[in-house]
């Protein structure tokens, strides 16, 4: 900075008063974006546990049709062998989602909130954590 110390003084608290404003906004986009990641990691979190009380009967639902449908393929078991397969699917996505908008939380928050989440690459065979 240059010019008569008044000038730089005023400069100065210029930039100061810049840097305050920009680490407020950020503060306030941070805030803005956990809220919204948090609402929806509730979102599907309540799709996920819905989906995972039913998770099993489900797998029993399309083992015996698998199993009988070569013996007994009609309309009606291939309409609840597909009903009973999209739900399935729909848990697995919904499953998958969430794990993604926990993961999303944990970076949003750097790290402030951890879910536990690690890399593959960080594992050994034996399970151990690479340092």
């Amino acid at each position: 900075l240059v010019g008569k110390k008044n000038d730089r003084v005023a400069r100065a608290q210029a930039f100061a008063d810049r840097g305050a404003a920009v680490e407020e906004s950020t503060k306030n986009l941070i805030r803005l974006e956990v809220r919204n990641a948090f609402q929806l990691l509730l979102e599907t979190r309540t799709s996920f546990n819905e989906l995972k009380k039913v998770e099993p009967e489900l797998k029993k639902i399309i083992t015996e049709l698998h199993d009988t449908s070569l013996k007994f393929l009609n309309t009606d078991n291939a309409e609840l062998f597909e009903k009973a397969g999209k739900m399935l699917g729909n848990y697995n996505h919904t499953k998958f989602i969430t794990m993604d908008n926990l993961a999303d939380l944990e970076r949003i928050t750097s790290g402030t909130f951890s879910v536990g989440l690690t890399c593959p690459a960080t594992i050994t065979n034996d399970g151990k954590r690479i340092k």
